[in-house]
């Protein structure tokens, strides 16, 4: 056996091969973000009654409960339609089809409602934010001024998770 003719486990291999298997084909990278934008499009009752099955040629199949939901649906499609190319824009969706089907199972995620932080006291905003505010003349611009501010710190202090302003 010649020198260096053995093939090396874990060997190099051309970056498109590894990326072809790793990633799904354009079509169905396509596919997958129409159905993940019906999901964040539509209202909470209509994704109980209607799920999205297949993307295929710019057309969404999306399966519903009964006929009776798939006729509601099917006048309310130019909405939806609308809604997620504003989404996806330079999505290849020209058409939603509805028809009563199999619902398949609903993803475990929920949409994720973000509460609002909780205001700071002005007592716990920073000593400089509090002397700014303190120069401002107009009431209620100063009003507004503080409320942007506590919001704002409550918002830095729950993404560092730490407790500090």
């Amino acid at each position: 056996m010649a020198l260096g003719s053995r093939k090396r486990k874990g060997g190099l291999s051309a970056l498109s091969d590894v990326l072809g298997k790793a990633y799904p084909a354009p079509a169905e990278l396509a596919g997958a973000r129409v159905m993940a934008a019906w999901s964040e499009v539509v209202p909470e009752r209509v994704l109980e009654a209607a799920r999205p099955v297949r993307f295929s040629r710019g057309v969404l199949v999306v399966h519903t409960k009964s006929s009776a939901w798939a006729s509601e649906l099917t006048m309310m499609m130019p909405t939806f339609l609308r809604d997620i190319r504003r989404k996806l824009p330079g999505t290849e969706l020209v058409q939603i089809r509805f028809m009563p089907g199999p619902l398949p199972e609903r993803s475990l995620r929920k949409r994720v409602t973000r509460r609002a932080p909780t205001p700071l006291t002005l007592e716990e905003l920073p000593e400089d934010v509090g002397r700014a505010l303190a120069t401002i003349q107009d009431d209620e611009l100063r009003s507004v001024v503080h409320e942007a501010a506590q919001l704002g710190m409550a918002q830095r202090r729950n993404r560092r998770g730490d407790g500090r302003p």
